[in-house]
């Protein structure tokens, strides 16, 4: 299961997102930032590509 959810914050807006692996965690966070820029969900067609990413975390990955 994945999801997402905004929430008001003081400093700016918060988002609480739930994913049973860490693949969907990022999975959900891009959707997540995808709809807060758009205003929209994804639906439909997908466009898929490969992303490689570094870091001494998973963590630092996150930020």
């Amino acid at each position: 299961m994945k999801s997402f959810n905004f929430y008001d914050h003081d400093s700016d807006i918060g988002v609480s997102i739930e994913a049973d692996t860490i693949e969907e965690l990022f999975v959900s966070s891009a959707e997540a930032l995808f709809s807060l820029i758009t205003g929209k969900n994804i639906t439909g067609k997908s466009i898929s590509f490969k992303i490689n990413l570094t870091g001494d975390s998973v963590e630092e990955l996150l930020k």
